[in-house]
């Protein structure tokens, strides 16, 4: 699952060749009957998660490379796509399949760019199905819950069709340890302290405006490694950020952020917020410049606002890259968290999980390099004859498993 920062970074600084269709030959994979054999320049202790991720799919060896993509290839899966077209994609069985996965229907049709109040209405008309929440507003999901939710007459009977799932995804602001300001750890751990989380969870974050989970460390719920354990806390912790910025009283924090709701309502809540300890912040607002703002070396901003979506199950998405990868954001100047970080990464399985939960809890505790406030929601409405449901933080709905209720 790509962020909607990756592919805009892709799009601003550019893919390896790799990446982008240029190079000729993949040396060090060999396909033999039905043996795939994998080489590798290096440990990679994650290439496991990211097997497993939907874009690692078996295709033909003479599928086109075609810069616009290929409409319509052959599947490993239970289902292939019939058809692809700007306004939808049709799944039929896969003949070929004989596999464990469940798969109840015959065909499954897909309808694209369908806005909010419309899908709801298909739904709730038995027109349709499944609705995907990233097109409701605040008003819908409030209506929503209230009528078909956890705590709805339907859900009680057995019926919920309304679900909101925790995604593996953090809203955060990145704070520039390349500038003077906070290349000091007790003015970021005071930063982290003074912010009301739950005010700027409760606005969403920059690509949807519904409300999101309060957070206050780097690892989210779906991670290997997380922790539900709380930091900071939602609501600030004022007497003790002021103890830790009385040293920079006074002191201008240069805020980076979106032109678009909610980014200038949480900017203005940021300068509320350090007003309180003592310090200036002064707000720029940018539309798709910002990410490229934000990977300029030098540019000059104190913090920035941003937010990850994992591109595979492994901590190490978060962690490692967040923190080392200059194409992203500037990286997090601390040879200490540095050596730990490398150390994290040549582990495997159990005990890599756990030295990266505990080097999440340290990072956000001591060397906290980010003001983390939220993670995101994945909202889903289904009609009332849909009878099974299998959803997971990194996969969402699974549709092949998806099943018609018993008439009773």
């Amino acid at each position: 699952m790509d962020s909607p920062e990756a592919s805009l970074f892709r799009d601003i600084v550019g893919a390896p060749a790799y990446m982008a269709g240029r190079a000729s030959h993949i040396r060090g994979v060999v396909a033999a009957g039905d043996k795939l054999t994998i080489q590798l320049t290096r440990a990679d202790p994650a290439l496991l998660p990211r097997l497993a991720m939907p874009f690692f799919c078996a295709v033909p060896s003479d599928t086109p490379i075609d810069p616009n993509g290929v409409a319509v290839i052959p599947s490993a899966g239970p289902y292939t796509i019939r058809s692809n077209t700007p306004q939808g994609i049709v799944l039929i069985r896969n003949p070929n399949y004989h596999g464990p996965r469940p798969h109840h229907f015959d065909r499954i049709e897909l309808s694209l760019n369908v806005q909010g109040p419309q899908a709801i209405r298909a739904v709730e008309d038995g027109a349709a199905d499944y609705a995907d929440g990233i097109e409701f507003n605040a008003v819908d999901d409030k209506g929503l819950a209230a009528r078909y939710g956890a705590g709805s007459r339907d859900a009680r009977s057995g019926d919920q069709q309304y679900f909101v799932d925790i995604m593996p995804e953090l809203d955060f602001f990145t704070l520039n340890t390349h500038r003077p300001l906070f290349s000091h750890e007790r003015l970021r751990e005071a930063v982290n302290y003074a912010i009301d989380r739950e005010a700027l969870a409760r606005l969403g974050d920059m690509w949807s405006p519904l409300p999101a989970a309060p957070f206050d460390h780097y690892l989210p719920p779906g991670v290997p490694g997380y922790s539900d354990v709380r930091v900071f806390g939602p609501k600030p912790d004022l007497k003790r950020a002021r103890r830790l910025a009385r040293s920079y009283a006074g002191a201008t924090v240069v805020l980076y952020t979106c032109d678009y709701a909610p980014c200038p309502q949480q900017a203005q809540i940021v300068k509320t917020d350090l007003a309180a300890i003592g310090l200036h912040v002064r707000v720029e607002q940018f539309g798709s410049a910002l990410f490229s703002r934000v990977v300029h070396p030098g540019e000059p901003f104190d913090m920035a606002s941003v937010n990850w979506v994992a591109d595979y199950p492994d901590p190490g998405d978060f962690l490692n890259t967040l923190l080392e990868t200059p194409e992203l954001m500037p990286t997090f100047r601390d040879a200490g968290a540095a050596r730990e970080l490398a150390r994290a990464a040549e582990l495997t399985g159990t005990r890599r999980y756990l030295a990266y939960a505990r080097l999440d809890l340290k990072l956000a505790t001591t060397a906290a390099p980010w003001v983390a406030f939220g993670d995101a929601y994945d909202r889903t409405l289904l009609s009332g004859r849909i009878g099974c449901r299998v959803y997971s933080p990194v996969y969402a709905t699974d549709f092949a498993a998806l099943c018609l209720r018993r008439k009773r």
